[in-house]
């Protein structure tokens, strides 16, 4: 509910020099749940940065979660020198809380509530789910949806094109063939319908991945999220991070630990941009369907969304985040989608920009796309961890890995081919060993070219056994706790990983 606030209340402050509108919104539910958090919060944060040698920056987020007359400024001198040295690398992880913190309170400053959005969009993005209450979140939707609904009108829907099957002969063994994929019967794996969680426990406890079907029947996300447009309608605005890539400078990058190597390349980088941004220059520009018309002023809002950053040293409506770290890893201690961004190159002909909105928990960032799919019952048997969005235009891969919770794979719009090891053909797999706490440190990355394996270096590769599938929207696929699997989207591809 509204709150009206004292002259004497500490958050006054959002008041001065408002207009109308801006006032009414600053005395919006946002402004105190924000003071509430950071009152419980920028303690801990302070004495964090504090202990890493930055005493200044800790005396400024002290001053800022004051609520005096200097909150915005020292809000501002925050943010600034935070984004300043995440961008030039070696900061301390405490400068991410930090960060996101200013953005917080710079956004219950905001005039509007899409500025607003941007601001704590940012805070999320950086700081994670942890740092920013699940509140704001919901909050911001709704006061977008009441005072700034999205004015872009069409009836035109994009459909992302079926996979066309090549025909294939059973007395040869090969189920189908399409995009240099031969999927053969002695590699397939098994499929449940609808099954229980009796029918499921068999595959649970034995570590056995299958493919289940008809589970995902009553989604809304299968019929809603095809359309591109739709989702670029609901949600345009809103700030999502993005790996970023193009094929021929994907393909230039031609070492045993590419992903890993692009993570450092210019060639690769990743950027927050309006998810309106991303669906049209990466999903929409690769496949066929209508050409979304823009409202006027589109241009100028996508900069303005950005502004704070760009005040922040970076001048440009879509930036670099600054070595963001992936939450849900940071949380179990490892890197678990290795670089679910790797866009590597399938031709040579052209360069075609390819992004990714990986491992990205999304569906605490836009709580209200969780009306559109149901927590598999089958992750009962298990504890749910973490809910992840996959969302890329087709040709991203995600090398071969594992990761360290059981995974229910669901497919939501597109194609993906997916390859699996077991954890005991490990000896073939050439696993990345490093020091360090680095993504080489948790032994979970192989150095093999799944497609492209150099069996000079790793003659041994041959020998690995697997099974591999075609995923399609409505399926799920059980991939067990530290089985080995790669990844490539063969469209357009909206995915979502439970993780339990």
């Amino acid at each position: 509910e509204n709150r009206a606030m004292d002259a004497d209340d500490a958050f006054a402050i959002f008041d001065a020099g408002a207009s109308d509108t801006a006032a009414s919104y600053a005395h919006s539910t946002l402004a105190p749940l924000i003071r509430s958090f950071v009152q419980q919060h920028a303690g801990s944060i302070a004495s964090s940065v504090d202990a890493a040698g930055h005493g200044e920056v800790a005396s400024s987020i002290r001053c800022a979660a004051a609520f005096g007359v200097d909150t915005e400024k020292s809000a501002q001198v925050v943010s600034k020198r935070c984004w300043d040295a995440l961008q030039d690398g070696g900061a301390p992880s405490s400068f991410y809380a930090a960060y996101a913190l200013s953005q917080l309170l710079l956004g219950a400053l905001a005039d509007t509530p899409l500025a607003a959005a941007a601001l704590i969009d940012r805070a999320f993005i950086l700081g994670g789910p942890a740092i920013v209450p699940h509140e704001c979140m919901t909050l911001i939707e709704e006061q977008l949806a009441s005072e700034c609904a999205p004015k872009l009108l069409t009836s035109a829907i994009h459909r992302d094109p079926e996979v066309t099957l090549a025909s294939a002969s059973p007395d040869d063994g090969i189920l189908l063939s399409l995009d240099g994929i031969h999927l053969s019967l002695e590699r397939a794996l098994q499929r449940l319908s609808q099954p229980s969680a009796e029918d499921f426990r068999p595959f649970f406890t034995r570590n056995r991945p299958v493919v289940i079907e008809k589970a995902m029947r009553r989604w809304r996300a299968l019929r809603r999220w095809r359309d591109f447009l739709w989702l670029r309608e609901q949600y345009g605005t809103r700030l999502v991070p993005v790996e970023v890539g193009s094929l021929d400078a994907a393909h230039s990058q031609r070492t045993e630990t590419r992903a890993l190597i692009m993570r450092s390349s210019s060639e690769w980088r990743e950027q927050i941009m309006p998810l309106r941004q991303f669906i049209d220059v990466f999903i929409l520009s690769a496949a066929p369907g209508p050409t979304p018309p823009e409202r006027a002023g589109a241009a100028d809002e996508d900069a303005a969304l950005c502004d704070c950053e760009a005040k922040d040293g970076c001048g440009s409506n879509v930036h670099a985040v600054a070595k963001r770290p992936r939450h849900a890893e940071a949380a179990m201690g490892a890197a678990q989608a290795i670089a679910g961004s790797c866009v590597r190159a399938q031709t040579d002909a052209v360069a075609l920009p390819v992004g990714y909105m990986a491992q990205h928990a999304l569906f605490e960032h836009l709580p209200s796309l969780r009306d559109d799919f149901e927590v598999p019952s089958l992750c009962s048997l298990g504890k749910l961890q973490h809910v992840n969005a996959w969302f890329g235009s087709a040709r991203t891969i995600t090398p071969l890995h594992f990761d360290s919770y059981d995974n229910l794979f669901a497919q939501v719009v597109g194609y993906k081919y997916i390859r699996l090891y077991g954890n005991d053909q490990s000896q073939y797999l050439y696993v990345q060993q490093g020091g360090g706490s680095g993504l080489r440190a948790q032994g979970n990355i192989s150095s093999v070219d799944v497609e492209q394996p150099d069996l000079d270096r790793f003659p041994l590769f041959e020998q690995a056994e697997y099974t591999e599938v075609v995923l399609g929207p409505g399926e799920m696929l059980f991939i067990p706790a530290k089985c080995w699997h790669y990844v490539r989207s063969l469209t357009s591809s909206f995915s979502i990983s439970f993780w339990f």
